[in-house]
């Protein structure tokens, strides 16, 4: 589909009022590429709305362009879940949680087993801090694919917003992720408080990339936190060895009175 093509390079260039006019001109042919060309609207739009450089009226727009073309899918083709998922996506990105619930419940009727719509719904319930809501949603993606990391990552991070950290950490051990550098394990220690193991996840992410400055500086507050001075010092002495951190070990040390 040429249209479809012309309006993602066009959006693929940051010019996003052209890219929604690209968007506009290629819907109008009325192509059997429209379902294609909605998908795209919807993941642009979705970014659109996640922007905080682009204004409010305008990402009124697309949003609402993109789900009254989303409906039109639905209407044309109401036993395929795929519609329904994206208007799902763009209510939970407009923060209109209640309504992006109703599409992905809706969205799971059509295709109960399908692992996206299970995570996405999981989304709009941790957005809310409904945690155990979400849990029910991963744990059952999870075990359709046991073997999925994003589901198996998921369930671990949900059970530690959960309160659940022994069943989290025998998860992480039975994976062997205990060494393993994940966000999104870093987001919900962080989330929870939890410092004792959002340093052992900054640990990994020092040894995975100890080209980052950024893991050991937060390693070493995190240690800090704790109380570890002496580990704190072994990591920023570790860290001075290289060139190009020695300014910034230093300017650490004596902020934190090492």
């Amino acid at each position: 589909n040429r249209a479809l093509l012309d309006a993602l390079r066009v959006a693929a260039v940051s010019d996003v009022r052209s890219g929604l006019d690209a968007f506009k001109l290629a819907l109008s042919y009325d192509a059997m590429g429209n379902a294609e060309i909605r998908e795209q609207l919807v993941r642009f739009a979705d970014a659109v709305t996640g922007s905080s450089q682009i204004p409010d009226d305008f990402k009124m727009e697309v949003f609402r362009l993109a789900l009254a073309e989303a409906q039109k899918s639905i209407d044309e083709n109401p036993l395929d879940p795929r519609p329904l998922l994206f208007i799902g996506v763009l209510y939970n990105r407009a923060q209109l949680y209640d309504e992006s619930v109703a599409a992905f419940r809706k969205a799971l009727t059509l295709a109960p087993n399908k692992q996206q719509i299970l995570f996405e719904l999981a989304d709009v319930h941790l957005r809310s801090e409904q945690y155990k809501q979400a849990l029910e949603l991963i744990e059952k993606a999870y075990n359709l694919e046991p073997r999925f990391a994003f589901a198996r990552l998921n369930l671990i991070a949900t059970l530690i917003l959960d309160g659940q950290i022994e069943r989290s950490d025998k998860l992480l051990a039975e994976h062997n992720l205990l060494h393993s550098p994940e966000k999104v394990l870093l987001q919900a220690y962080a989330k929870v408080g939890d410092i004792w193991r959002l340093a052992r996840v900054f640990k990994n992410f020092v040894r995975e990339y100890p080209e980052e400055w950024v893991y050991r500086d937060n390693l070493v507050r995190n240690l800090v936190k704790l109380g570890d001075s002496a580990g704190a010092r072994a990591v920023l002495d570790e860290a001075a060895r290289r060139q190009e951190f020695i300014d910034k070990a230093v300017a650490l040390s004596r902020e934190l009175g090492l």
